[in-house]
């Protein structure tokens, strides 16, 4: 089976949701687990300026990372993970990485501090306007 036909765990269709985001500056959360692809629409605003279908945070001036927590929507492998930067074009972010944990339930952001993580895609260089798709070594499974 290609990447391409498996089921997208994230997806809101199967009941997945972003759940707690660090920085939603200019773009929702919620974007990171719409099912269709992106279309740039300039000319477009909104209460926070130019409307985006992608995350985006504001640019930032100091040492940190951007963060976002994706609850799955079904439990399932995950045999990899896509970061699309299309129409990011110069305010992409330099790498990328995604870690996961196995939670039970629904547990609040604040629960999850006390996670383990573990590796689902390590450090990679984000590339603009981009679909990568990085793939997790024997896959990871989840707990839904």
């Amino acid at each position: 089976m290609t990447p391409g036909q498996l089921p997208d765990l994230a997806s809101r269709r199967f009941g997945g949701a972003v759940v707690w985001a660090n920085d939603e500056f200019f773009a929702e959360r919620e974007n990171l687990v719409t099912a269709a692809d992106p279309v740039f629409r300039p000319y477009t605003f909104g209460h926070k300026g130019q409307v985006y279908d992608g995350w985006e945070t504001r640019r930032r001036r100091t040492d940190g990372n951007d963060q976002a927590i994706v609850r799955l929507g079904m439990p399932g492998v995950i045999s990899g993970v896509v970061v699309d930067t299309a129409f990011f074009t110069g305010n992409y972010p330099p790498f990328a990485s995604i870690e996961g944990c196995a939670a039970v339930g629904y547990p609040t952001p604040e629960e999850l501090t006390e996670w383990k993580p573990w590796s689902l895609a390590r450090r990679w260089r984000a590339i603009p306007v981009t679909r990568s798709r990085s793939t997790t070594p024997g896959g990871s499974p989840t707990s839904g």
